[in-house]
Parts: C-alpha cells; sequence; structure tokens
C-alpha cells in the first residue's frame, strides 16, 4: 500500500539540505567501515571526489556520495550483502529488488530518515540517503563507437522501464523502447553486465571503465596505475580513500575540475522530499509515494 503523507521539498542552502548531507556523510562512514573490516577496495568518485580536493568536504549543492569499486571487489560486496542489513546499511540492486534499473549498486542507510528520492513505487528502505557504487571494468585505453552505442541501447532499454527518457531523439527512442517492453527487468540486467565485463581478464586491460557512469566511456577510462594503492583525503572532517592520481582521474571526467560553476547556474541533481515524520516506520516494505523525488540515480 502506497504512503499518501505529502512531504517537504529539500532545497539548497537550507538546515533541511546540510541535514541530507550529514545523513549521506553518515551512510559513506558505515560503509566504509564495512570496506575496511571485509577488506573492500573503493575510491572516492565524481562530485565526492571533486568535493574533497576542492572544497574539503561536499560540494555545496551536492546531495550524493560515488564511489568506484574494482569488479572483483563489487562481487564480494554483493555477496557480503545479500539481503542482509550489515553496520546500518542494505543493498539496493537488481538481486535484492526485481524491478531495479540501474546498473551500478546503492547502497542505502536503515538508520531513521525522513528523506526520500523517487518518483517510482518502490520500498521505502530503499528511498533513504545512500551511496552510490559503480564498478570499475576491466578494458582498454579507448572503448570502439560501436560498442559504446551498443551499451547505451541496452543500459537505456533499462532505464525505459521506468523513465520516459524524453531528452532522447525520437531515433532512439524507436530503437530502445521495442527492447524495453520485450525483456524482463532481469534479463536487461544479466545482459547489460554481461556487455559491461566482456573484456575481463583479458590480455592488456591496463585501464579501468566505469561503464555504468552517467558520462561516456571516455570520460571514465583510467590506468588502473591511476587508481593503485588508495590514497586518503579529507572529507568533512574525517579521512577517505581516493584514487592515487587523482588528479588525473578528475582531469579526465571533470578537465578544470577546481574551477567552481556560477552557483547561479547550478544545483542539485536530485529532487529530495523530506517527511513529516523520519522515525524510520514505513521501512516494512510499503511503496515509497510517487512524486517524491526527481531524478534518479
Amino acid at each position: 500500500m502506497a504512503n499518501k503523507r505529502p512531504g517537504v521539498p529539500v532545497k539548497v542552502d537550507t538546515p533541511l539540505f546540510r541535514q541530507l548531507q550529514e545523513e549521506t556523510l553518515q551512510t559513506l562512514i558505515d560503509f566504509d567501515a564495512i570496506c575496511a573490516e571485509h577488506h573492500l577496495t573503493y575510491y572516492l568518485a565524481g562530485g565526492a571526489l571533486i568535493g574533497a580536493v576542492r572544497e574539503g568536504g561536499f560540494i555545496p549543492w551536492d546531495d550524493d556520495i560515488d564511489v568506484h569499486m574494482p569488479r572483483a571487489d563489487y562481487e564480494r560486496m554483493l555477496e557480503l550483502f545479500g539481503d542482509r542489513e550489515i553496520n546500518h546499511c542494505i543493498l539496493f540492486h537488481y538481486k535484492t529488488w526485481p524491478k531495479y534499473y540501474l546498473t551500478f549498486a546503492k547502497v542505502v542507510t536503515t538508520r531513521p530518515s525522513g528523506f526520500i528520492r523517487y518518483p517510482y513505487p518502490m520500498p521505502v528502505k530503499y528511498t533513504r540517503p545512500f551511496v552510490d557504487v559503480f564498478p570499475l571494468e576491466d578494458g582498454y585505453a579507448k572503448t570502439p563507437a560501436k560498442r559504446v552505442r551498443w551499451l547505451r541501447i541496452w543500459r537505456d532499454a533499462l532505464f525505459m522501464k521506468v523513465r520516459k527518457y524524453k531528452n532522447l531523439s525520437l531515433k532512439k527512442r524507436i530503437i530502445r523502447r521495442p527492447i524495453s517492453k520485450l525483456f524482463t527487468y532481469r534479463f536487461l540486467q544479466r545482459y547489460t553486465e554481461k556487455l559491461y565485463r566482456a573484456n575481463e581478464g583479458k590480455p592488456g586491460t591496463d585501464y579501468y571503465v566505469a561503464y555504468s557512469s552517467p558520462y561516456l566511456p571516455k570520460r571514465e577510462t583510467n590506468p588502473k596505475s591511476a587508481y593503485g594503492e588508495p590514497v586518503m583525503v579529507t572529507f568533512e572532517g574525517r579521512q577517505f580513500p581516493a584514487p592515487a592520481d587523482w588528479d588525473h582521474v578528475l582531469r579526465t571526467a571533470h578537465k578544470d575540475y577546481m574551477k567552481r560553476p556560477d552557483p547561479e547556474k547550478v544545483k542539485a541533481r536530485h529532487a529530495v522530499t523530506y517527511w513529516d515524520d523520519p522515525s524510520g516506520s514505513d521501512a516494512d516494505g510499503r511503496d515509497a509515494p510517487r512524486g517524491a523525488a526527481g531524478q534518479p540515480g
């Protein structure tokens, strides 16, 4: 049964937004402890890594945390979690929710929270603050354009299970929509994962590629040596692992990452709603309300 209670939209530069950042930070702290205990390698990525090296913490308008994890560690993490709760965290992935539409995992807090993010019906327990975990795949310096197109077609078809994707051209929608309708979530997840892992263990795969990233592969392709043994960086007063050559990784993805954009032209990536009851008492599998949040991911 869907919960129909209204919520309060969370806007940037407000006490509620800062509270959301703090709860997301706590999720990272819990996740970091799990990785340390089980010897899982991960690296801060995306906006979290930019925030660490440029701001010493969150980018002021950022409301989530991304990390990269080598595929071998990623698979161990999936096996470790299963459908269990570990250190105040649960796994949100196609192995724990049959209608999962993303090709990376989310580690979601089980601590009491009033924040929800998604407009799609799903158990409330999966809508709380989270850490996005993107697997790093074995790859080469360049991904052929034909392979990039094929990867995008199947990944987009999976997204289309829950999104209309109006930003895609009509031609692209015509190609992807029948695939989305014809195949199940499970088939699309497994086939897309197979495509991601196609180069696993092959000779000469001296690069990592985060194919599940929203960016094109050329922006997420780096020598494995650029990741290497993690180095510690400061994020919100705490130390977390980052790629050994984080400058190379950030310049590949974002070029001049130290230049702050015009604050008037930026906004939070995700629309978030705050419920009036953060007790956590609704995490019993009931659906999150439609319209509770904006962009997925």
